[in-house]
């Protein structure tokens, strides 16, 4: 995950006297990593195998995902990851763009509050994936990577503030708003634990607590109120559908902070969850206009 290792040093064990290659967000990018989506260290052409040394320091994520590719393998994947990448982020400002004008027209605040969460959903996601880091300041690279952890909390609380308001709307019972509430004041503690140096604690409470409001969701979505002039079967599956809806976006991003917390190992890719997250929750906007 770029956006959340703040220093990697590669080694060779033949040349232990000499620096080390150093990545990570606290470094520029220079030379041929400009070209990759990921951090990567390129060496000359090997003609023997080589033996590498890894040391990580990070104030947040310890998951780290290490692959040794030739260059043109590792352009490939970069540029099918971008390409990944790229669809992700016409469909997020698609669907901003929509939340928006639906928002100026007919003043309805769900869909207002959906652009806000998907704006800052937007913004996690370019930090993250190191979209950002191509065109950032070098002298500032410090500062891109405190904003890519302060991102997550933030984004975590207009996810919850977006999701209340939607189930409030739904009719749902007080007592599961009172829960989101709650959570959505563990994300703003988050938000200046992290802005106070507890970077890893706050990024791994925060990552506990996207889980638990995405869970509480699901189950608060049963609940979820249905037209009374619907047939019995009909209200069934307008429920039935809400709780898909939930439970597809718990399914999405559960894997993804799983990852982050160290509990499952990454993979090459680990941001497809939020493609599949932001499609549910336009499926659920669209359900509410």
């Amino acid at each position: 995950a770029p956006g959340h290792l703040d220093e990697v040093a590669v080694f060779q064990t033949r040349q232990l006297s000499k620096p080390p290659a150093l990545v990570g967000d606290t470094y520029p990018l220079v030379g041929p990593q400009q070209a990759l989506l990921y951090y990567a260290v390129v060496f000359d052409e090997v003609a023997e195998p080589m033996e590498l040394l890894l040391r990580l320091r990070t104030d947040s994520s310890h998951s780290l995902f290490v692959q040794a590719l030739r260059w043109d393998a590792a352009s490939a994947q970069s540029a099918r990851h971008q390409g990944l990448a790229i669809g992700y982020l016409v469909f997020t400002l698609l669907a901003i763009v929509w939340a928006g004008f639906t928002w100026l027209q007919y003043r309805n605040v769900v869909a207002g509050l959906f652009a806000v969460h998907q704006t800052t959903a937007l913004a996690v996601v370019l930090t993250q994936m190191g979209l950002l880091r191509a065109v950032w300041p070098a002298q500032l690279q410090p500062v891109l990577s405190d904003l890519t952890s302060l991102m997550l909390p933030l984004n975590t609380w207009g996810t919850l503030l977006f999701h209340r308001a939607a189930l409030s709307s739904l009719g749902v019972g007080r007592t599961g708003q009172r829960l989101l509430t709650v959570l959505m004041a563990v994300a703003l503690l988050m938000i200046g634990a992290i802005a106070l140096g507890a970077v890893r604690m706050g990024l791994l409470l925060t990552h506990v607590t996207i889980l638990s409001g995405l869970i509480l969701c699901t189950l608060v979505a049963c609940t979820a109120r249905v037209p009374s002039d619907l047939t019995s079967r009909a209200a069934f599956w307008r429920r039935a559908y809400l709780v898909a809806v939930y439970a597809l976006m718990a399914a999405a991003m559960v894997p993804h902070s799983l990852r982050v917390m160290g509990l499952i190992s990454p993979g090459s890719w680990n941001y497809g969850g939020y493609l599949a997250y932001s499609v549910a929750s336009a499926l659920l906007l669209g359900s509410l206009l």
